[in-house]
């Protein structure tokens, strides 16, 4: 398993947790050690940036519409990944205080708010990860053209 896998499983961790949890008085602080978690995993992806290292390569993929459709990170989607993690781990920290608590008095939906966010942070780990957007693409296009056809 590398790391990108870890923060793959570690986002969709967040995501059902979130989906269970989201609205308990705990939950905003399990985010915050869920983006940390993975914050670490890309602070190991580092050399990514830093030394040029090749893209780390996840180990899952399928063929779909016999196109292969895999995942890895290279050093573009390694930064936006920090963005994206960051203003999570912000956002989660500062609901998981205060702010959180007087959310919820005002009739805020806390778990909406925890799942959103954990959702979003995992589409994004998926979306920056696509070693080739047009693979993602092709089998909607593909079946498409197919229903369009006449026979």
């Amino acid at each position: 398993m590398t790391d990108y896998d870890l923060l793959l499983t570690a986002s969709l961790g967040a995501v059902l947790f979130m989906l269970m949890a989201g609205n308990r008085a705990f939950a905003g602080w399990v985010g915050v050690a869920f983006y940390a978690l993975m914050g670490g995993f890309l602070a190991e992806m580092s050399p990514l940036v830093y030394a040029h290292a090749a893209p780390v390569v996840s180990s899952m993929g399928f063929s779909m519409g016999g196109q292969a459709v895999a995942w890895q990170l290279d050093a573009v989607g390694w930064y936006f990944a920090v963005i994206a993690v960051g203003a999570a781990l912000a956002v989660t920290w500062f609901s998981a205080g205060v702010w959180g608590r007087d959310y919820q008095a005002k009739g805020g939906n806390l778990r909406l708010l925890n799942v959103s966010l954990a959702m979003n942070v995992s589409t994004m780990m998926l979306f920056l990860g696509s070693a080739d957007m047009l693979s993602l693409s092709l089998p909607a296009m593909e079946s498409e053209a197919k229903a369009g056809s006449p026979q």
